[in-house]
């Protein structure tokens, strides 16, 4: 970005004065030298100018010379000088001018020099600066001589004006150069950049937005932030997240945000991003996937609520294919610490022993009923889990207990070919026994003795040991130490738990009997009973008096209690025994009252024709006399209902929800709870505050079941009355939902294309599924049929398996379909008397699609075909045939050469073989025979 500057340097000298005293400045003169010249005034010499130099524009030679005469004196004399000539290139060094003094001929010289003079500024390139910054200015700015030569000048020289930085964009600085014999003037170029946001990132986790960016030429205090625009709606007020901007990495975190698809900018003074989107995920299933032959990992999106994720009836594992895998039944299921994991572990491993190998088995899933661990409801689950076992067991290690080996493993072990040793002896695997089963941790117990279990460090080889879908392991190594215990347990803390609970936790594993413990208030002792154990960790419960409501543990005012705890009578697994420990623990009450768990939590049903609302709350509840009357709702239409009200378990446990009943069926819209103050307590005799919920009732969310239970709807049932028809009877009215084939399946997949689906009866009660004709049924057969949830009944409920169930599942049963395909000639093969052909042939023997049932000998059987030898038709009489199979044999009555061409038709007319679901052979089908 250069500019054009002026200046006064030219090769070119100007303006010496008369005299040497008189030259401009910027000329100086070498010392005078003395010239002797003769003329007709016998002048004696010429006083010689010498060494001018000059910078300027026109060269100004003197007029006059000083001239020495013969007598000794000196005399102004004038000079003619010759042509004024010099090279401009010669910067820096002396040239001659000449001329010839008046009066003589005689030479005057004058020496004279061209200066080195600056020509040009080298603009220095600034680098840019942020809107209200300082612009960094250099110490020095390189200048270009005549000769080529570049030299750093200081910038103060060059009289710069003020930089601007206030706002944005090409902006120049001014300055004048003022060097010697020169002065230049021109611009410096600069540029005040706006912020640029550039790598804009973003995380979601815990519902919470992490953003990041790189920001470059922020303006001098510039406010960052980010703006968060709540579903994408631009035009509301944005959440305004203050950021922090240091060393050019902006950072910020939102609050927690709803669900849903959001958009947010990067703000930097007034420089904004462009808007960007991110999706705040609903509570989902992420993925199902195996892990081993016994177990499959479960993955949410967020972390879930333990007490749901790990209920087993809220899962199913059914299986859809191959034919040979059964449907898993579960035995637990493990939350893991992320709180987003969960092991399913199944009651037997997914491969049968007694079946072949199902590596890729498939099974549809589902899960539902489960909450997040802030109670948030997780969307209900169905997809598919497909079996994959091909990893070998892992031994995570190994340790002596006692006279106890055990080994540890990632999953169940298969001992049938395990081959153990233990520092190279043979130890036998015949005995293990699983003494741990934790989901991911299988702990197996070999009786050992000896030197197995001696002090010391012992090398532990394990060969061809398979996990339950036989994936063998090889070899597998780990070590173990056996070191002499010589120390005593000891109590390590004494915690409280709750109002009346605490725990004593133990330096190791304490093993029967149970250590004696001693609760004292002041010196009053108080009866403590064991109610949970570990080998560690022992949690006790204190009686609230010492009998009969005498010395109560908390006195009337007291909120918190203050024991003394003796534990003694404890030693571990060597029988070391500890020392009599006497601690303290303080135990309070419970100062916080129930409360509303989750509005979102709330549901509203149909029970036995009346409307049940249940609300949870964040404790267990009590309830007395006055409940009923401090409960009340309002239906839809404002009007308040007496309602009856009993404790059942919630999300939070047993007896942490209420169910609230008012007579009658609900109607649709919104439904209010009104909780007055002191409406239930929790145990420690916190009342509840007064407030008031509501729920929708919509009777898409509602439930009747078909068979699996008798409910005020009756009993539905499915049959099959006829070929590639299955009749559905709902017994009770169904809505147009029924009609929508969409709505079924059929061995887990859509009705066949063409399906319709039309009602039976008046009162819509009965629906006749017919699959088109192109759905062959090759022969009678089961088939899964499978109602969806999406079939409501006239009042809009949803028809599931079970309405009371947890799970609502869809309904499914077995139908058997009618064989609809009729059989076909196949071939058709000549016989001698049923031998095989050799010259002649007597009969041929038919084969079909299908199989037939027992054919009769008779005349109408025959005349369903037409046989032809050589073109010329002969009558044949049909053998009977008791065994069912697909062969039919026709006999010519006498013998003819096998040599010639013998077709078989079926007639396209009356005809009377079927098969065994009473379906017609094809007529018109002709085959030729072949020997």
């Amino acid at each position: 970005m250069g500019t054009k500057k002026s200046n006064k340097l030219y090769a070119a000298a100007a303006a010496l004065a008369v005299t040497a005293s008189a030259v401009a400045p910027g000329l100086t003169a070498d010392a005078a030298s003395k010239v002797t010249v003769k003329s007709v005034t016998n002048p004696a010499s010429i006083s010689h100018y010498g060494g001018y130099t000059f910078a300027v524009k026109k060269l100004s030679l003197p007029k006059t010379v000083k001239v020495l005469l013969s007598n000794k004196k000196y005399e102004n004399r004038s000079v003619k000088w010759g042509k004024v000539s010099y090279d401009k290139k010669y910067i820096g060094k002396y040239q001659t001018i000449s001329g010839t003094v008046s009066g003589t001929t005689k030479k005057a010289s004058i020496k004279v020099k061209l200066n080195n003079y600056p020509v040009d500024v080298v603009e220095p390139k600034l680098a840019p600066v942020a809107v209200g910054e300082k612009l960094n200015l250099p110490s020095t700015i390189d200048v270009k001589y005549k000769d080529g030569k570049v030299i750093a000048r200081s910038a103060k020289s060059f009289n710069l004006t003020a930089e601007k930085t206030d706002k944005a964009g090409e902006m120049k600085l001014s300055y004048n150069y003022m060097g010697k014999n020169s002065s230049i003037k021109g611009s410096i170029a600069y540029e005040v950049k706006a912020a640029e946001i550039t790598n804009v990132m973003n995380e979601i986790k815990d519902d919470m937005l992490s953003v990041s960016a790189d920001v470059k030429y922020p303006a001098k205090d510039a406010k960052a932030e980010v703006l968060v625009y709540a579903l994408k709606d631009m035009t509301k007020e944005p959440i305004k997240i203050a950021a922090e901007l240091k060393d050019g990495k902006l950072t910020a975190k939102s609050p927690v945000l709803p669900d849903g698809t959001h958009a947010f900018v990067v703000k930097v003074g007034d420089v904004v991003s462009p808007a960007k989107d991110f999706v705040v995920e609903a509570p989902m299933v992420k993925e199902v996937k195996a892990i081993n032959a016994t177990e499959a990992q479960i993955t949410f999106n967020k972390p879930v609520l333990e007490s749901v994720a790990e209920t087993a009836a809220n899962y199913s594992f059914t299986s859809v294919a191959p034919a040979a895998s059964a449907t898993l039944a579960i035995e637990d299921i493990q939350l893991q610490a992320d709180g987003k994991t969960a092991i399913v572990r199944f009651t037997s491993k997914v491969e049968a022993p007694t079946t072949a190998q199902l590596e890729g088995a498939s099974y549809k899933v589902t899960a539902q009923n489960l909450l997040t661990a802030d109670y948030k409801k997780v969307a209900d689950f169905t997809g598919e889990y497909k079996f994959s076992d091909k990893v070998a067991p892992v031994l995570k290690g190994a340790m002596v207990n006692s006279n106890s080996l055990e080994l540890s493993f990632d999953e169940e072990v298969d001992f049938s070919t395990a081959i153990l040793r233990v520092d190279g002896q043979q130890v036998t695997v015949s005995g293990a026994t699983l003494v741990e089963d934790e989901a991911g941790k299988y702990v197996y117990e070999l009786a050992v003795s000896g030197s197995v279990v001696s002090e010391g460090t012992h090398a532990v080889t394990l060969v061809s040991a398979k996990d339950l879908a036989g994936n063998e392991a090889g070899t597998l190594t780990t070590s173990y130490v056996v070191s002499k215990d010589v120390t005593a347990p000891t109590v390590k803390s004494i915690e409280a738990v709750s109002a009346d609970t605490f725990k004593v936790k133990f330096s190791e594993n304490i093993q029967l009997p149970n250590p004696s413990i001693k609760v004292m208030k002041g010196a009053i002792q108080y009866n403590a009973s064991l109610i949970a154990s570990t080998g560690s960790e022992y949690t006790y419960r204190v009686a609230a008096d010492t009998g009969n409501g005498v010395n109560p543990l908390y006195g009337t005012n007291d909120s918190s209690v203050s024991l003394s705890v003796e534990v003694s009578n404890f030693k571990d697994e060597v029988n070391l025994i500890g020392k009599t420990y006497t601690g303290s623990v303080t135990l309070s009450k419970d100062k916080t009252a129930p409360a509303l768990l989750n509005q979102a939590l709330n549901t509203i049903n149909v029970v036995g024709g009346n409307t049940v609302i249940t609300v949870p709350f964040t404790e267990e509840l009590s309830i007395d006399g006055n409940t009923n009357s401090k409960v009340k709702v309002i239906n839809p239409d404002g009007v308040e209902l007496s309602a009856t009200v009993a404790r059942v378990t919630g999300s939070k446990g047993a007896n942490t929800a209420l169910e609230v009943t008012v007579t009658g069926t609900p109607i649709a819209g919104n439904y209010q709870v009104v909780f007055a103050s002191g409406a239930v307590t929790d145990v420690d005799n916190n009342a509840n505050a007064a407030f008031t919920t509501s729920v929708k009732y919509d009777a898409s969310q509602q439930y009747v079941s078909f068979d699996t239970v008798v409910d005020a709807n009756g009993v539905g049932s499915v049959s099959v009355p006829s070929k590639n028809v299955i009749a559905v009877d709902f017994n009770e009215e169904v809505g147009t939902s029924a009609l929508n084939v969409a709505n079924y399946k059929l061995d887990n997949a859509a009705l066949p294309a063409g399906t319709t689906a039309v009602f039976t009866s008046a009162a819509k009660d009965v629906v006749e599924l017919r699959l088109p004709a192109s759905f062959k049924v090759v022969s009678d057969a089961a088939y899964k049929f499978e109602i969806t949830k999406d079939v409501k009944n006239a009042a809009g409920s949803m028809i599931v398996a079970d309405a009371t169930a947890a799970t609502k599942a869809n309904y499914t049963t077995t139908v058997n379909l009618l064989d609809n395909v009729a059989p076909t000639l196949k071939a058709a093969v000549l016989k001698n008397s049923g031998a095989a052909v050799t010259t002649d042939a007597n009969e041929v023997e038919l084969t079909f699609s299908e199989i037939l049932p027992a054919i009769a000998a008779n005349a109408n059987n025959a005349d369903d075909f037409i046989v032809k030898i050589n073109g010329v038709e002969k009558a044949v009489t049909i053998k009977a045939n008791d065994a069912q199979d697909d062969k039919v044999v026709l006999s010519l009555g006498e013998a003819f050469n096998a040599s010639q061409t013998v077709t078989v038709q079926v007639a396209g007319t009356d005809l009377n073989i079927a098969d065994l679901g009473g379906n017609v052979i094809v007529g018109g089908t002709t085959v030729t025979a072949s020997k």
